[in-house]
């Protein structure tokens, strides 16, 4: 009897000891052919532009450089010692004319020459067309901002460039960002409703799809311990996924809902920044203005969405009495179904958006008399 059970346990750590050989294997071809299955790559594109902020939760490092590359866009990107993709506040206060330019990527012009900006561009044509007066257009755009954080990065600025023209470059869409603005984690920006299936890991980020807390938190253990293991529960959860929707059927339709009413309630907090921010302005005799950034799509064409939040942006402005430009009619007549103001791998604005920004800028300025410098006395 003994020996019988001598040799069951034999066998036992025998097979034991191959499941432990096999796993080791499948852990070390796994850790140098693929790594960890949650491994996100970071944004080396944006990533070191970016420090903490007490008020805005980012902002840009002053000092910092990247190199925005792509398979189309090869561009460098430099920020000021003010933190400003721009020469630095000294110079543009010295300006006779001087325009705040706030937003965010399609303001500061991610994917552009700093000279291809839409802000760098109103600067030539504001100088060009008095040569008797220097104007300078302060940009100062940060990527990834929500219409409350460019409103603070606004109120910042204001009383140090002491503008004679505000203009807010806002894409309808990031009313989004209101909810759910950008944060600063593990040194790439990530939206604020999805960092609890993040985490920073040996200075690397890890992602989890799993909803259930502990399963996530499992799964962030085993991307960092055992990447084999981790490997094996995500396969797992994607055949999982696979078989219940082959049991119940595709998701129900996730269109957008474009109803007017339901539109402006999502609006709604956008439309009140847009307004604090008008207040500040204009009780300072300053002049205010809308520019409405608009997406293509890689087909060259412009989604449905834009049309509804663009026109429920340009009628609030109406009402409030703000200048608004909406470059999306004239942009959609040039390009004629080209996909010429994005390239295939970046929704990032080309040089010809920015041009078309910049000239429809520069003629409502002409329109609504901004060129005019009023006397500013700014509140402190």
């Amino acid at each position: 009897m003994e020996a019988h059970d001598l040799s069951v346990r034999k066998r036992l750590a025998f097979w034991l000891l191959l499941i432990m050989l096999t796993l080791a294997v499948c852990e070390a071809i796994t850790r140098v052919a693929v790594g960890p299955p949650g491994y996100v790559r970071l944004n080396q594109k944006e990533d070191p532009l970016y420090m903490p902020d007490p008020t805005r939760g980012y902002s840009l490092r002053p000092g910092s450089h990247s190199h925005y590359l792509t398979p189309e866009i090869d561009v460098s990107i430099d920020i000021s010692s003010d933190g400003l993709r721009d020469t630095p506040l000294a110079d543009a206060r010295r300006s006779q004319y001087r325009v705040l330019a706030v937003g965010d990527s399609f303001t500061m012009g991610l994917g552009v020459a700093q000279e291809d900006t839409w802000c760098e561009r109103l600067e030539h044509l504001l100088q060009t067309q008095d040569t008797t007066r220097t104007a300078s257009v302060v940009n100062a755009g940060v990527p990834g901002y929500s219409p409350r954080q460019i409103r603070f990065r606004l109120e910042e600025l204001f009383p140090v460039v002491e503008p004679h023209l505000v203009i807010v470059g806002l894409v309808a869409e990031t009313f989004v960002r209101m909810a759910r603005p950008n944060q600063l984690y593990g040194g790439t920006l990530i939206r604020s409703d999805g960092i609890s299936q993040f985490r920073s890991i040996a200075n690397r980020l890890i992602y989890s799809p799993f909803e259930s807390p502990w399963v996530r938190g499992l799964d962030f253990w085993l991307n960092e311990h055992f990447q084999f293991g981790a490997r094996v529960i995500r396969h797992s959860h994607a055949l999982y996924e696979i078989a219940r929707h082959r049991l119940r059927g595709r998701p129900g339709d996730s269109r957008v809902n474009l109803d007017p009413s339901h539109v402006r309630d999502e609006m709604r907090s956008t439309f009140d920044e847009l307004h604090v921010a008008k207040e500040l302005v204009e009780r300072n005799g300053v002049r205010f203005l809308v520019l409405l950034i608009n997406l293509q799509e890689p087909d060259g064409s412009f989604g449905e969405r834009q049309l509804v939040y663009n026109a429920m942006l340009a009628d609030h402005c109406r009402r409030e009495g703000i200048v608004c430009v909406d470059p999306l009619p004239e942009l959609r007549r040039r390009a004629s179904g080209r996909p010429i103001y994005r390239t295939l791998h970046d929704q990032h604005w080309t040089p010809a958006a920015h041009a078309v920004a910049a000239q429809m800028l520069f003629h409502a300025m002409n329109d609504a008399g901004a060129m005019r410098r009023p006397s500013v006395v700014v509140n402190q």
